[in-house]
């Protein structure tokens, strides 16, 4: 029979599967200004500690330099795909009007000025789009 006069004790949640199962442990050793600042780090990127020092580690051995850090390809990723999407629209805007003048409805346009921005705006877009394939990798 059950003791109703005992405090029950509290059932534990259990935790979500990580999506990637890390069996080995590495420790390591940080100052106290270090770890409250890798903590801060993760922290504002909304990741555990564990997670962000794992991903800075491989960030570093893949891209081999002193100077990347994970947020920072992240962030360029990021500008580069709000650049494709400035382009992009350029691009729309550009065609809009290249249609208007082909079929007589805008007066005035200026076609050798059309084509050479039509050229500035598709080497922008191939430089986009090499610098993200790069990042990417």
């Amino acid at each position: 029979m059950i003791d109703e006069t005992e405090p029950r004790r509290p059932l534990r949640r259990r935790r979500p599967p990580a999506p990637i199962r890390r069996g080995c442990v590495v420790k390591v050793r940080f100052s106290e200004a270090e770890r409250e600042r890798v903590a801060s780090v993760a922290a504002e990127r909304r990741m555990m500690v564990a997670m962000y020092v794992a991903a800075a580690a491989l960030s570093e051995a893949t891209l081999a330099t002193e100077t990347d850090d994970v947020g920072i390809r992240v962030t360029a990723l990021r500008e580069l795909m709000r650049a494709h999407r400035q382009l992009r629209g350029a691009c729309t805007n550009l065609n809009q009007i290249a249609h208007c003048a082909n079929v007589g409805g805008a007066a005035g346009i200026d076609i050798a000025y059309l084509e050479a921005t039509a050229e500035e705006l598709v080497a922008a877009a191939r430089a986009v789009h090499a610098a993200t394939r790069d990042l990417s990798r």
